[in-house]
């Protein structure tokens, strides 16, 4: 055997082992520790495991949403504790909101975990704005990248949890927040051609109150990187409602179809609750918006006939929806929103878990509740 051959066999035998350890892990996951180490229950229910099958005495409902429904206190528990507290029939709200997932991945999601629960309803958060962008980036994007958006994330945990542990934990100790969020940033830029110049003078137009701390962000860092990289989204997507974001839409409706048609066939009711964005309900977050960089004409403020088309398929398609803009929109709306984010606070939660609340009732959705036409 040349030496050649020999390390070829090494590197062989190596990748292999290292190959079976992650499988080793990968089942120990499945089998006997605690499921979802960046899953649901990680997030949305710590301490609990979900049982799965169904609860005797108990309505199930599960939500699939990305960030607009992730953590603890999240509006889906807010939720289960308004329906438990009326008495008499038990609830249980199953959480699968988690941060920077799209249809594709809940539809996954739902497959891999959420029919194991047995839920009695299916209720789909989808975003207006942040949905769309994530359908139309694995469209776009090559099939890997399709392959790990849609398979790997919501189906391998221990590539979840070393991921998660890397950048939650270990990453921002070796290096600041800020110089990380600034050296990707330059690198990005400079894949798309943008001048080293304009990329510089685009991150000191940044209020420096905003701008990322040594112990983290102070504003969403989604939004920081789409205003240093592409500040004239807003009117490219909500003004001028572009060909590339018109194919996402009718690929959102067919992702949609196909969750509502696997959720009728397990024998559960199908509903949907359409998010604006910040900017079409709060001021304060206009400001925010222009603050850090972003070209924001008053048209992008207003409601958009977007929202019509997701609320005429639903209506198509015999699926119960509601529109969250209106609620949103009622009474004060700067305290919905945290003050640095496009996130809602805690009063925003509450107001959006009442008005999910209601709608179910209004749609029969819940056991004892008569449609109201």
């Amino acid at each position: 055997m040349t030496r050649r051959t020999s390390s070829a066999a090494r590197a062989a035998l190596v990748a292999f082992g290292i190959a079976l350890g992650l499988a080793a892990g990968e089942i120990a996951l499945r089998a006997g520790l605690p499921v979802g180490v960046y899953l649901p229950e990680h997030v949305n229910h710590p301490g609990k495991t979900l049982t799965r099958g169904r609860l005797r005495g108990t309505t199930r409902i599960l939500v699939l949403a990305d960030s607009m429904a992730e953590g603890p206190r999240a509006w889906p528990r807010l939720l289960e504790e308004r329906l438990d507290a009326k008495g008499g029939q038990r609830y249980e709200v199953d959480n699968f909101g988690l941060d920077g997932i799209g249809p594709y991945t809940e539809e996954y999601l739902l497959r891999l975990r959420g029919f194991s629960l047995k839920p009695d309803v299916v209720l789909i958060m989808f975003n207006a704005d942040n949905d769309l962008r994530d359908v139309l980036e694995v469209m776009d994007g090559p099939r890997w990248k399709q392959v790990m958006r849609e398979l790997l994330r919501p189906n391998f945990y221990l590539f979840w949890y070393v991921r998660e542990s890397w950048l939650r934990k270990l990453h921002p100790r070796l290096r600041p927040w800020y110089s990380v969020w600034r050296d990707d940033l330059m690198a990005d830029g400079a894949s798309r051609g943008i001048p080293e110049a304009v990329l510089r003078e685009r991150i000191e137009r940044i209020p420096k109150e905003l701008l990322p701390k040594p112990e983290g962000p102070q504003v969403n860092v989604y939004l920081l990187r789409l205003a240093v990289l592409e500040p004239e989204r807003i009117v490219r997507d909500w003004v001028m409602d572009n060909h590339d974001l018109a194919r996402a839409e009718a690929e959102s409706m067919r992702t949609l179809d196909r969750i509502s048609e696997s959720v009728v066939a397990h024998g559960a009711r199908v509903a949907v609750a359409v998010v604006p964005p910040c900017f079409q309900v709060s001021e304060r977050c206009v400001a925010l918006y222009r603050a850090i960089g972003f070209d924001m004409p008053a048209a992008a403020t207003r409601a958009h006939r977007r929202f019509e088309r997701l609320l005429s398929w639903a209506k198509d398609a015999g699926i119960p929806a509601v529109d969250l803009t209106q609620e949103l929109r009622r009474g004060p709306s700067e305290s919905l929103y945290r003050q640095f984010d496009m996130h809602w606070s805690p009063a925003g939660h509450e107001r959006v878990a009442a008005r999910i609340e209601s709608f179910l009732r209004e749609q029969a959705l819940l056991p004892g509740a008569e449609a109201r036409r």
